[in-house]
């Protein structure tokens, strides 16, 4: 698990097709508040299942109490560790996550799904990054994610059900969304902070990617 900074510790959970690595410009720019902890995705990727998985990681590290930032599927185990064990959840920062896909966009990510399968690399990787980053900056290719453990993701959102997990959640919640967002739409985003008491939602410019340009955790102002 990479980590990277002073302070507080941070837990930060990439979503599908993303990597620990992908958090680095939010960690050297919160490096005097937070101490990162930056896992790669691996599988299982369920999120209560990963979250079961990432608790005793962070317990092996030494760490017992800490916020979370989870971005997308990551934001969905981010939950899935809230409800688990509150008691080691000191705060959550949701960026387009979401509590459940409706149906619309469950089709299209199933179609993602397989076309991820069907396609080679590369054809993949240029509509992955438009949806991902929109007209923000991007990083050269795609991560370099295997087709199928992507596809394993993609998987796991779409089996994915968070609301009986809601009423569980007693830390500070923020939900924050992009307007442009094409993967994860911005009205999802609105009923996870709906369902959870007390939760801030905010809205900021860009796309799925754009908690990128936070220059502050969201959760700085509980």
């Amino acid at each position: 698990m990479r980590t990277f900074g002073e302070g507080a510790p941070l837990l930060m959970l990439a979503g599908a097709g993303g990597r620990g690595a992908g958090f680095m410009p939010l960690a050297r720019r919160w490096r005097a508040q937070y101490r990162a902890y930056m896992p790669d995705p691996c599988a299982p990727f369920a999120p209560e299942e990963a979250a079961r998985g990432l608790l005793a990681r962070m317990r092996e590290a030494g760490v017992e109490r800490f916020d979370v930032l989870g971005a997308s599927l990551g934001g969905c185990t981010a939950l899935a560790m809230a409800a688990l064990a509150p008691e080691r959840v000191r705060s959550l920062t949701l960026c387009a996550a979401f509590a459940r896909l409706d149906e619309e966009t469950a089709g299209r990510l199933a179609a993602l799904r397989g076309r991820r399968l069907a396609l080679p690399d590369d054809a993949f990787d240029a509509e992955w990054m438009d949806l991902l980053y929109g007209d923000m900056p991007r990083p050269a290719g795609s991560g370099g994610v295997p087709a199928d453990a992507l596809a394993a993701q993609l998987e796991a959102a779409l089996a994915f059900d968070g609301r009986p997990l809601l009423p569980r959640i007693r830390c500070p919640v923020c939900v924050t969304f992009g307007r442009e967002d094409r993967l994860i739409p911005p009205r999802l985003s609105r009923e996870l902070a709906r369902g959870v008491a007390g939760a801030a939602l905010e809205a900021y410019p860009g796309g799925h990617m754009h908690f990128l340009a936070l220059q502050a955790p969201a959760f700085m102002g509980f």
